[in-house]
């Protein structure tokens, strides 16, 4: 284990080709910041195609990249508001009636509702009326459109989503769904579903037990 993060895995190690490199990217990351990470996986999955299977690694590790540097705060923050002095980040999977299913989440602060209102506005995706009129569930799902989470409305500004930038895009061709979720006390949850279409009959265990 590195200092900076901990990755708990099944004693087969099966989960190895799919996210191999996440626990030494967050590990990197939180070094990086002066914080400590742990990721954890665990669930089922089947054989799935080169491409769906880069897209899921990629997506994990924008994740953990935007989760590690914007929203896991540092342990002595952490641990005055009663949290680990580690950020937490899960990755689970399962296949319910054959579909793949994907969640991936932290435990660090939410995001930036009003940031991400007020880009949308400065982007002109929405209008001020509009946006006035959004409930903080509307305006998140907006994280995941192309060209908005990864704007700035001022240097050094962010909402803590820039790596979802465009992903339900991506998603969509894929035939799958995205919802985001963001509150406090909970951190940030995004779950992906895949048709049956893209994952293989054949199930195997992605994490087992932990280290």
């Amino acid at each position: 284990m590195t200092q900076g993060s901990s990755a708990r895995r099944g004693a087969a190690g099966v989960s190895d080709p799919l996210f191999a490199d996440v626990p030494q990217l967050a590990s990197e990351l939180a070094a990086r910041h002066g914080k400590r990470c742990e990721v954890t996986s665990s669930g089922l999955i089947g054989d799935l195609g080169a491409d769906v299977a880069a897209f899921l690694r990629g997506f994990v590790s924008r994740f953990v990249e935007d989760a590690v540097t914007h929203r896991i705060e540092q342990p002595v923050v952490r641990r005055a508001v009663g949290k680990p002095d580690a950020g937490q980040i899960s990755v689970r999977l399962d296949q319910p009636d054959g579909a793949l299913r994907m969640r991936v989440a932290d435990d660090g602060k939410t995001i930036d509702v009003e940031a991400l209102k007020a880009r949308a506005v400065a982007c002109r995706f929405v209008s001020c009326e509009f946006a006035a009129e959004m409930t903080d569930q509307e305006v998140l799902q907006m994280a995941l459109l192309s060209g908005l989470s990864g704007t700035q409305t001022r240097p050094g500004e962010h909402s803590g989503c820039r790596g979802l930038c465009g992903v339900r895009a991506e998603i969509e061709r894929l035939g799958g769904r995205i919802r985001l979720d963001s509150r406090c006390p909970f951190g940030t949850e995004v779950e992906i579903t895949l048709p049956q279409s893209v994952v293989s009959s054949r199930v195997v265990p992605l994490v087992s037990s932990a280290e």
